[in-house]
């Protein structure tokens, strides 16, 4: 008997010991992650034959937490809580061979909120986990993913309220996503970006991704992404109610899209319900088929008839890419239904989010949310603990032991070989069952969706609920993510008196008599303050969908619209608040906010012949955009006729002043950061009547689609003068004349001016300084300039009525013997600290204490650098701190360089950009990432991208040291030198973006998205050498000698030399010879 208990605690102890790949294997095949397990990822092994690890807590860190259970390697998770774990930052698990077995957890199970979650390890199994991220914290984050990562299962897990995509896993290796739920990106919310609302990137070599339901998401459903011959496998899923895209993507992968169930929603655009794949790309390869598209016989019947182009007809693949782990996918019809019933974390058991989600799949109802707050909030329920005891730790309650033919006090059974080949301790975790209780239903019967409601007066909630296998306890009702209250009998009601102004999301929770609940879609109601609006009048142009509103603020200048619709087309539908006005006269106004219900959104003021939906118009409005706001000029010229927009390449932010001129038939629109100093981005001429409507206009950028948003649009300042009909116009004609080291500008004399005031600035577009006044003549000399160097003039006309806005801009580059020409040369020695330095904008705008962009000092513990004075990219919270520095467009050659730092070197963050004047385009990004290439290194270091890798530039920096780098670049040539410390690192980088014709005129940095992380910049300077530095510089020794050589300069008459002592020439600098 002795011998026989021997032989099995070793072979215990040895199923304990072996490395996880050899624990995985019974005989000469291996074994899936777990029964059901399939695809690229399924024999990952996890924290099979390794230790336990109980999570006794929800705090963010310590012992017991997730935080540090994660940070084990062979190791599985057990949690003897549930409930919300709320990160107090990013949560990375980097203990590889573990197991996360959130279906272990009491209660409600286990939710990850506030933070995102990333993967930075190998062979891993996570299992019955929900995350979601929300906006508690700004951030640009995904709310679970990973890279560069390798045998990896995901397995009925909840994923939700991301600001970037919901789930990105690609560039990894042998993976698999299963049966969860891929839900409700967040359209407008913090991203640096704008709008995103995107579900997610997948990709990888012997990567499958099948049962999961995607829904809610505007696009990326998913974006496909993998390198040359790498295989993926997406089938079986379930896509619902995506916006403008559904899946695209692909880039050089093989993949196969199959077998997947398409049903559009509410936010579907209509020209993308046919959507199945948007077009394949020239090096993809991909199969397409068995896909059902609801709604359309004909693209089920044929799957490439929702397909976009297809640019080369080899993508065109007739039979499935053949997967290392072959599937059998079911029809896309059962795969909905199995999809519905059972994807998600469902073990302990569905959360009222996920069963929300999945009764709008089969009723066809929800909308894409802009926050969490929008459905109810964060679900919020109090620790459970559990109370299956565990005397040994081991994973497996006592009860389960016993029965089961183990010794609740010995752990190490845990490992032991159940006759299935899998350990004990997964026999036990594959086997849990939920309570079995089906979820509610729950909807709000009353108020309608998008109901008007005066502010003061009471709403009557009403609700309908149910439970098929039980009764229902309790309704709650919400009020965005605020509980109103509850009640516990049929019929369900609640009254929300004394409402306030502004749009509330109403939602109810449904909870049965086993705690089981599930939440409505939500209602938006709008709550609007009554009184008077005079001077003002308002209507509703058109036929906005949701009717529009008008109030005052403290006085008649701060003005709300309220308004739904979208102006555009040949027929507007929006809210307008005006005031009528003969002859000549301006509309002026600062835009406070703008709100974001979708791209495009917009407010300002307009000009606008009569009150009809085709109306001719002269309108400035500052909308959303990618990357931001912009300021877009918009006319309707004829009566009926189409708009025209012009979009400037610059962003604002507001606050921020429009005004739009009227003097005659000539519109003119401009826009002013401070209300003083105005820039003219456009004159039209537009025949209207002589009595037009002067106001304020606001929209929601409706789509082609189902569902109506309210934007409330704050102004401020906002007024209708009139003007005198010999009020000053602008100077026409405006030219600039290149001189020796001058400029001579010439305009068309004004009829009604007196005098005229000259203003110049560096850069296109101002911000301008007045350089002359008082000119009576139509000319002006402006003397003593940089050769080289390009100059930017308007001109404003004076006469006792007042002063003109400002002329159409010019511009000249002065003559003379070349020199170098300084467009940035900051050392920040001159300037007070904590001030920002002039030239530079920032974000978020405001700053805040934990954001920020001035000037300090140098810090004395930092190496490399004798200046006195630094600017710090202060970081210290949820979200990035960005600094951007414009300058004239470069189209030929321009040198950049900055000398950086950092305390320590942070995560992900863009060190330097070029960009566009818009920064839409980035030729090159310097950026501190993990690099792929030439091979894989796991340390943050400096890297550039090229064709969307990150390519090494050095070891990783070291802290506190202080480091010069410097870009030689050549828009025309499209091409980049990059040194470090006056080492060519990298020669001819290919640009990333094309700017031969827009230049480069800015350079922007960016620290993390999320979490913390500083850096410092001294001595930036932007330049243009006359003659551009010598190339290919070698040394070779000699006896008491050095011999130098390099490769000729175009252009170069002769050449300096320096030298010194030193690396780098810092210190002491070079000496000349």
């Amino acid at each position: 008997m002795k011998k026989v208990v021997s032989s099995l605690l070793v072979a215990a102890m040895l199923t304990g010991t072996l490395p996880a790949t050899a624990a995985a294997e019974t005989g000469s095949s291996p074994l899936p992650a777990f029964p059901g397990a399939e695809g690229g990822g399924m024999y990952t092994t996890g924290g099979r034959g390794g230790e336990v690890y109980e999570v006794t807590t929800l705090a963010d860190s310590g012992p017991g937490s997730l935080r540090e259970a994660v940070s084990r390697s062979n190791t599985t998770v057990v949690f003897r809580v549930g409930g919300t774990i709320r990160l107090q930052s990013p949560l990375k698990i980097t203990g590889s061979n573990l197991t996360i077995a959130g279906q272990t957890a009491p209660g409600e199970g286990i939710t990850v909120s506030d933070y995102a979650t990333a993967f930075e390890a190998d062979n891993l199994i996570v299992r019955y986990m929900r995350f979601r991220l929300g906006d508690r914290h700004p951030s640009d984050d995904d709310a679970f993913g990973g890279r560069y990562h390798k045998n990896i299962i995901v397995d009925h897990c909840s994923f939700s309220w991301s600001v970037d995509e919901v789930l990105s896993m690609y560039v990894n290796e042998n993976t698999t996503v299963q049966w969860s739920i891929v839900s409700e990106s967040m359209l407008m919310t913090s991203h640096y970006k704008g709008r995103h609302g995107y579900a997610g990137i997948w990709g990888g070599n012997n990567a499958s991704f099948h049962h999961n339901l995607i829904a809610h998401n505007v696009s990326r459903n998913p974006r496909f992404a993998a390198s040359e011959n790498h295989k993926i496998d997406s089938y079986n899923n379930v896509i619902y109610n995506w916006g403008f895209f559904s899946a695209y993507g692909g880039e050089q992968g093989m993949y196969n899209l199959r077998d997947n169930y398409y049903k559009y929603g509410p936010n579907t655009y209509r020209s993308a319900r046919n959507q199945v794949f948007l077009g394949v790309g020239a090096d993809t390869r991909i199969y397409i088929g068995g896909n059902y598209m609801y709604g359309n016989p004909e693209v089920t019947a044929d799957n490439w008839k929702g397909v976009g182009d297809v640019a080369n007809p080899e993508s065109k693949l007739s039979s499935p890419v053949v997967m290392q782990n072959p599937p059998v996918p079911e029809p896309a019809e059962l795969a909905y239904e199995h999809v519905l019933e059972g994807a998600g974390a469902i073990l302990p058991r569905r959360d009222a989010v996920d069963a929300r989600v999945v009764s709008e799949v089969v009723y066809g109802t929800g909308k894409h949310i802009n926050s969490q707050k929008e459905v109810g909030g964060y679900l919020e329920f109090a620790q459970t603990v559990s109370t299956s005891a565990d005397d040994d730790h081991d994973g497996m309650p006592n009860e389960w032991e016993t029965a089961n033919g183990l010794n609740p006090n010995e752990p190490s059974d845990r490992n032991g070989l159940h006759a299935s080949g899998y350990t004990h301790l997964e026999v036990y975790l594959n086997g849990i069952t939920g309570s079995g209780s089906a979820n509610p239903a729950a909807v709000i019967t009353q108020p309608a969706d998008n109901t008007i409601v005066t502010e003061g007066a009471s709403v009557e909630i009403q609700a309908s609920a149910s439970d098929a296998d039980g009764s229902v306890a309790k309704v709650e009702f919400y009020r965005n993510d605020v509980l109103l209250g509850e009640d516990s009998t049929a019929p369900y009601s609640f009254t929300w008196e004394n409402v306030q102004d502004g749009t509330h999301f109403l939602t109810v929770k449904a909870v049965d008599d086993t705690g089981t609940s599930t939440q409505s879609s939500n209602v938006a109601v709008h709550v609007n303050r009554p009184g008077s609006i005079l001077p003002w009048q308002s209507a509703d142009i058109g036929t906005p969908g949701i009717a529009g509103h008008t109030q005052l603020g403290a006085t008649a200048a701060d003005v709300t619209v309220k308004s739904a619709g979208d102006i555009d087309g040949r027929s507007d539908s929006f809210h307008f608040a005006y005031q009528q006005l003969t002859g000549n006269g301006e509309v002026i106004a600062r835009v406070e906010s703008v709100t974001a219900t979708d791209d495009g959104a917009e407010a300002g003021v307009m000009i606008r012949d009569n009150l009809n939906a085709s109306s001719k118009f002269a309108a400035l409005l500052i909308p959303y955009v990618k990357l931001g706001k912009k300021s877009v000029t918009m006319n309707r010229m004829t009566e009926g006729g189409s708009v025209t927009k012009t979009e400037p390449e610059a962003f604002i932010q507001t606050p921020y002043w429009v005004k739009v001129v009227r003097l005659g038939d000539q519109f003119t629109s401009l826009i002013s950061e401070n209300g003083i100093d105005w820039s003219v981005l456009e004159s039209v001429t537009i025949p209207m009547a002589e009595t037009v409507y002067f106001g304020l206009a606001a929209d929601a950028s409706k789509p082609d689609d189902e569902v109506n948003k309210y934007n409330a649009s704050v102004f401020s300042h906002a007024v209708v003068n009139p003007l005198d009909a010999d009020f000053p116009a602008a100077p026409t004609g405006v030219t600039a004349s290149a001189g020796n080291k001058s400029v001579q500008l010439n305009w068309t004399a004004s009829t009604s001016a007196d005098s005229y005031n000259v203003f110049r600035s560096d850069i296109p577009g101002g911000p301008y300084s007045q350089i002359a006044g008082g000119i009576t003549a139509p000319s002006y000399t402006d003397l003593n300039l940089t050769p080289g160097k390009t100059y930017f003039y308007v001109v404003a006309a004076v006469n006792e009525k007042g002063v003109s806005f400002n002329s159409s801009e010019a511009s000249a580059t002065p003559e003379g013997e070349p020199e170098t020409v300084y467009l940035v040369n900051d050392d920040f020695e001159a300037l007070a600290n904590e001030t920002t330095p002039p030239g530079y904008s920032y974000l978020p705008d405001p700053q805040d204490i934990d954001h920020k962009v001035v000037v300090t000092d140098v810090p004395a513990d930092t190496t490399g650098n004798t200046s006195g004075k630094a600017m710090i990219v202060y970081d210290n919270g949820a979200g990035g701190t960005q600094f951007i520095r414009k300058f004239a467009p470069q189209l030929g050659s321009v040198v950049i360089e900055a000398d950086i730092t950092a305390p320590g070197w942070p995560g992900t963050s863009y060190v330097l950009q070029l960009q566009d004047e818009s920064g839409s385009r980035t030729p090159l990004s310097i950026e501190l990432r993990k690099p792929a290439l030439p091979v894989a290194d796991p340390n943050y270091t400096l890297t550039y991208k090229l064709s969307g890798s990150d390519y090494k530039l050095m070891d990783p920096p070291v802290s506190k040291r202080w480091y010069n780098l410097k870009i030689v670049t050549n828009a025309a040539a499209q091409t980049a030198d990059i040194y470090i410390d006056q080492s060519l690192l990298a020669d001819n980088v290919p640009f990333q973006a094309d700017v031969k014709t827009t230049g480069i005129a800015r350079i922007t940095a960016r620290t993390p998205g999320t979490g913390k992380g500083t850096l410092y910049y001294d001595n930036v300077k932007v330049y243009v050498e006359p003659v551009q530095s010598p190339k290919g510089l070698n040394a070779l020794p000699g006896n008491g000698k050095v011999q130098l050589s390099w490769t000729a300069a175009d252009g170069a008459d002769y050449y300096t030399v320096k030298r010194s002592t030193t690396d780098g020439g810092r210190t002491p600098p070079w000496l000349p010879m």
